[in-house]
């Protein structure tokens, strides 16, 4: 009698022990990628936070130069009754100064820098007037400075050296002496960018 077996040496599918290392290295690879993605997260928010800052930075020495430009000539159209060269509360500014027009001169304006707010989110806006006696004034020209900020506000030094032996200057939150300009303004910008809040503070001295 002869007596013959089939058997199947090659069977299809994995074996137990191939199983186990394939969920080892699944298991592996998805601790390396949590660890990742941990590590970029506060690295994408630093990223947010640099690049915010230089924003705010370019806009407030913006501003900073623009006062520092300003000139001790009485405005043409200010908002109150006195003869005023510089205007300002702690969230306007109302002065002349000299800006570029073009792209090689320069002229003397009238400038307006207030907050303005939209829908809940605050900008800086300057409005340009020209200055011209006795004839028909062109609308002044607008435009933002920064969008989109969390709070600015402006303060100002009367003198460098404070009155009754005061160790620290006196800022004030609101100037409207007629004829008379400030020594200095205090610019604080405060924004918010991704998750990171960012704020500058500049200086500008008049001349």
């Amino acid at each position: 009698m002869t007596l013959s077996v089939n058997s199947r040496k090659d069977e299809e599918g994995f074996t137990l022990v191939e199983m186990l290392v394939t969920l080892a290295l699944l298991a592996a690879l998805s601790a390396v990628m949590i660890g990742a993605i941990t590590q970029f997260r506060p690295l994408k928010r630093l990223t947010e936070g640099a690049d915010g800052q230089t924003e705010i930075v370019a806009a407030i020495e913006f501003l900073q130069q623009t006062i520092a430009d300003a000139r001790s000539v009485y405005l043409l159209k200010g908002t109150s009754e006195k003869r005023l060269a510089f205007e300002g509360t702690s969230h306007s500014l109302h002065f002349p100064t000299v800006l570029r027009v073009g792209t090689d001169q320069v002229a003397l304006r009238d400038v307006l820098i207030e907050l303005q707010e939209n829908g809940g989110s605050v900008s800086i806006v300057l409005r340009d007037a020209p200055r011209r006696l006795g004839i028909a004034m062109p609308a002044p020209v607008s435009f933002t400075i920064i969008e989109d900020i969390v709070d600015a506000h402006f303060e100002f030094m009367d003198a460098p050296q404070p009155p009754d032996g005061q160790t620290a200057p006196m800022w004030l939150n609101q100037w409207n002496r007629p004829g008379k300009m400030p020594y200095a303004v205090k610019l604080t910008l405060e924004a918010k960018r991704g998750t990171a809040p960012v704020s500058a503070t500049r200086i500008a001295f008049l001349r």
